[in-house]
């Protein structure tokens, strides 16, 4: 952190005396550790200003000739924030990281350290650097660093092409390693950029890492060391040192020559991580579509199922979404409108604008969540003509199973995030549904709820993450995966074992007259 307080305590955009003070720390820093740093110079243009960029590179030798491990931040700021978060916090953890590094044993591989200038004028420092240095022939493997927000788990949202290997790497060496496919997917399509991007156009395999929690002080005078979450600098450390250990002790002349595959890894439990390879991807889908195929035939063999019950179902789940949908964006209509202003005004915190905090966000996100899922609640499982249990069960797969055949073709990334739930939601649908197997209310029950596990550990986590991902702004988005979430735990009955609710399995006989 003293390093962070000595870089980021005012606005040091690239070309302004105080990112000149900054270097001069940095270069001072360098020395100290050993790195006999050097600057690499470069000049870029933008619209009303020929800019100076100052790269920082220092290199600590290995045990052995071979590609380098180069770990990656910047130290420049945007104009009108000071950069403890962006990214500060990297640069005064990858400096600690060294220090570590040096107090034991050396490492195999050769150790690079770029601290990189103009990120914020448009990724200028490493553009100039691929074009005027030779430093990365060098580099075998490139781990990058960088922030959205001040606060938050660092995760793993990019990676180069044919990561499986890094991955596996990241997922056993890093303490509680956090990342997910899909976010890798999403990037890719999304506009966005930082130096890593310069990095893999120029042939370099990596990882790249990032945190985004507390968005709202993102490039703004907000983003200080007092808002920066020491915990988030710590973690940004273990991660960085261990997986320094990691790549530093392998063979990085195999690595950066090893053609793998795309990987499909999330989070689970806490920091476990499931990584496997994307050509497993197709198999598991099909075998969602079969049991739902399966489901959806004994049902209506066994009468559970009726066409016109299903289609009652079908047509209540997209308006159930829209409502939801409607209701969010509505409510954050109001908060943005003079109206209302006033009286947010008295609650501390939660004025949306102009300057949003973390806890009105916080705030915002469980009051989206609790009116979607009583809307969710209130137009499913309100009076229904034809739809019974069944046919709210059988919508929910059918839709889940749609979802994840999309996914599978368009978002390969994403597809764990329908398959795994909707797979145990429809098979422990089966074994509530087959009357061969004669199952009691209690035994229905614990099915569900077991059946439930994989959508309860793995779609809520998500949904933070999307709504922390898309701003407020976009919440709405949130709604659809809400509603979506809710009907797959009918799919798997766990909503009706919480009611206590079901049509008998069958209706008993009506008495004879007279009886």
């Amino acid at each position: 952190m003293a390093h962070v307080q000595a870089i980021a305590a005012v606005p040091h955009p690239a070309d302004s005396a105080a990112n000149a003070a900054a270097r001069e720390y940095l270069l001072d820093q360098m020395r100290q550790l050993g790195l006999s740093p050097r600057e690499q110079v470069s000049r870029a243009a933008t619209q009303d200003w020929l800019h100076t960029m100052h790269n920082l590179i220092g290199r600590l030798p290995g045990t052995t000739a071979g590609p380098a491990l180069m770990l990656a931040c910047h130290y420049d700021s945007v104009p009108y924030g000071p950069g403890a978060g962006d990214d500060g916090a990297a640069v005064g953890a990858l400096l600690e990281v060294v220090r570590a590094i040096r107090a034991g044993p050396p490492l195999r591989n050769e150790l690079i350290l770029l601290i990189t200038d103009g990120e914020e004028l448009g990724l200028f420092g490493a553009r100039g650097l691929v074009q005027d240095d030779p430093l990365l022939k060098d580099v075998g493997l490139v781990l990058n660093f960088d922030a959205r927000g001040t606060s938050g788990t660092s995760q793993l949202f990019e990676t180069s092409p044919g990561n499986e290997d890094l991955v596996r790497v990241f997922a056993s060496a890093a303490p509680a390693p956090t990342g997910t496919s899909l976010a890798y997917d999403i990037y890719k399509r999304m506009p966005n950029d930082t130096d890593f991007t310069i990095f893999k156009r120029a042939g370099l395999r990596g990882l790249n890492f990032a945190f985004i929690d507390n968005y709202v002080y993102y490039h703004t005078p907000q983003d200080t060391v007092a808002n920066l979450d020491r915990r988030t600098l710590n973690q940004i450390g273990g991660y960085a040192l261990a997986l320094t250990r990691a790549f530093g002790n392998a063979d990085l002349a195999a690595i950066q020559n090893r053609k793998t595959s795309d990987a499909i890894f999330f989070n689970l439990i806490g920091g476990s991580m499931v990584v496997y390879p994307m050509s497993w991807i197709w198999p598991i889908t099909i075998v969602l579509c079969a049991l739902t195929f399966l489901g959806l035939i004994l049902g209506f063999i066994h009468r559970r199922l009726g066409v016109l019950g299903l289609l009652e179902a079908l047509i209540r789940l997209p308006l159930t979404i829209a409502a939801g949908a409607g209701a969010t964006w509505g409510l954050w209509w109001l908060t943005n409108k003079a109206l209302l202003r006033g009286w947010l005004a008295s609650t501390p915190g939660f004025i949306l604008r102009p300057s949003p905090t973390p806890s009105a966000i916080t705030l915002l996100l469980i009051v989206f969540a609790i009116i979607t899922i009583a809307l969710t609640l209130l137009l499913g499982r309100a009076k229904r003509w034809r739809a019974k249990e069944a046919d709210l069960a059988a919508a929910g797969a059918i839709v889940w199973t749609a979802l994840a055949v999309a996914a599978t073709a368009l978002l390969p990334g994403g597809s764990y995030l329908a398959a795994w739930p909707a797979i145990f939601a429809v098979s422990g649908r089966l074994l509530i549904e087959v009357p061969a197997l004669g199952v009691t209310r209690w035994n229905r029950a614990i099915i569900a709820l077991i059946a439930s596990i994989p959508a309860l550990l793995m779609l809520p986590p998500s949904i933070v993450n999307f709504f922390t991902a898309l701003t407020v702004a976009k919440a709405f988005v949130i709604a659809l995966l809400i509603v979506l979430t809710i009907w797959l735990l009918t799919t798997s009955g766990c909503v009706e074992a919480i009611f206590c609710r079901g049509e008998p399995r069958v209706r008993p006989p009506s008495p004879a007259p007279g009886t």
